[in-house]
């Protein structure tokens, strides 16, 4: 008896692995038509690995600012369309500017408003490791890379911080 019922679990486990698969591969087909629509650029980050060797190299290459959000956290939801309006004000060959979200559900994350609308950002998502690596505890949590090394952190909602980041961004060398 206990034999067919372990057995029955195993086949049960392998039949919802597999419908979580399709679920995922369907969503990620869903994220992939939202980002045609809207303007901002989407990064599905999949690979630990990867995805630290992706943004390790990419905030060697110039000055990033990295915005650390979750969907979940209603400051940062206001926050979003102030760092939309940065990546608009500053040059991407000055500096790029990032949001990486903590959950990795895009296809939930792409419906929420302010991300509809944003037209300038990159938008990371599952980017947990990233923030454990960085000592991210709050949200949002704004930082900017130089050299491969925060340089400078902002934390909490402050549409301030937008002019802050800008002046810091001019008297980088």
């Amino acid at each position: 008896m206990k034999k067919i019922l372990i057995l029955t679990l195993a086949v049960l486990s392998f039949a919802a692995c597999d419908q979580v698969a399709k679920f995922v591969s369907e969503q990620n087909g869903k994220a992939q038509n939202v980002q045609n629509r809207q303007g901002a650029q989407i990064y599905i980050l999949s690979g630990l690995n990867a995805d630290s060797y992706s943004f390790n190299e990419k905030i060697n290459e110039k000055p990033v600012v990295v915005a650390f959000m979750a969907g979940f956290c209603g400051w940062c939801k206001k926050m979003l369309p102030y760092m939309d309006n940065l990546a608009g004000q500053v040059p991407s060959t000055q500096a790029d500017v990032i949001i990486a979200f903590m959950d990795g559900s895009s296809s939930s994350l792409v419906n929420l408003e302010p991300v509809k609308a944003a037209k300038n950002i990159k938008i990371y998502y599952n980017a947990k490791e990233l923030m454990q690596e960085y000592g991210v505890r709050g949200f949002p949590t704004i930082m900017l890379f130089k050299d491969g090394k925060p340089v400078q952190t902002w934390r909490g909602y402050s549409p301030e911080h937008v002019d802050s980041i800008l002046e810091t961004l001019k008297n980088l060398k």
